[in-house]
């Protein structure tokens, strides 16, 4: 754990693939791992990307070897007609770096932290030394059209292949992201409770209803779309 190695997907032509690592790192690959990774940081189970929505619902994992997690052919749909970039500037200067621990093992964790320190393993790139101050870059992210971001694949040698366009976009109602009922609320202390002094009945609650989530408008109307 010294040394976590970086995971390795090995895709099939049929859209399957397998994540794993080299040997000679720490860290695992599990089915607990990937889906660690698979739902951080989305917004939905709909998860855009600028050649495919991935519908995260219909992923399959499964463990096939030691750090070798399986995953099945995923079903996708129409890609958004927007893609989300990030834009980069200096906000400042800095000189210290914050890490997180949280629960259970928390003294476990720190010390690990510490031992990977101490070798020199950076969980930020952009960290240095405390030495001297260095720039701080922060990012925000943005939207633009998805026909000006263009998709190169840069091969070991150099080579640039620039990726096919999408020929049609999704709909904003194959965008939306469900959202699940809201859980009820526990009742107030002294709720139902009622004194002589003050007959007032408990205040009365509203049943929440699932509402979807609709994106903002984008290009193209996405009929006759095959999903893919």
């Amino acid at each position: 754990m010294l040394r976590c190695g970086f995971p390795i997907a090995e895709i099939a032509a049929d859209g399957s693939s397998v994540i794993t690592k080299h040997t000679r790192d720490g860290g695992m690959v599990t089915v607990d791992t990937v889906t660690a990774q698979l739902v951080y940081e989305i917004q939905g189970p709909r998860y855009l990307n600028p050649d495919a929505t991935v519908h995260l619902d219909t992923v399959q994992l499964s463990q096939v070897g030691t750090d070798r997690v399986a995953i099945a052919p995923v079903t996708g749909s129409p890609p958004p007609g927007t893609a989300k970039v990030a834009v980069f500037a200096q906000i400042g200067w800095q000189i210290s770096q914050m890490l997180f621990c949280t629960s259970p093992n928390v003294a476990e964790k720190v010390a690990l932290l510490r031992d990977q320190l101490r070798v020199g393993f950076h969980h930020d790139g952009g960290a240095q030394p405390i030495r001297n101050p260095w720039p701080r870059i922060d990012y925000w992210p943005a939207l633009l059209p998805a026909e000006l971001v263009p998709n190169t694949a840069v091969l070991p040698d150099g080579t640039r292949i620039e990726a096919p366009m999408s020929s049609c976009w999704a709909t904003p109602e194959e965008l939306a992201q469900g959202r699940s009922p809201e859980p009820p609320r526990p009742p107030r202390p002294g709720a139902g409770c009622r004194s002589a002094r003050s007959p007032t009945p408990a205040p009365e609650t509203s049943a929440v209803t699932p509402t979807s989530v609709s994106g903002p408008p984008i290009p193209g109307t996405g009929s006759g779309c095959d999903p893919r």
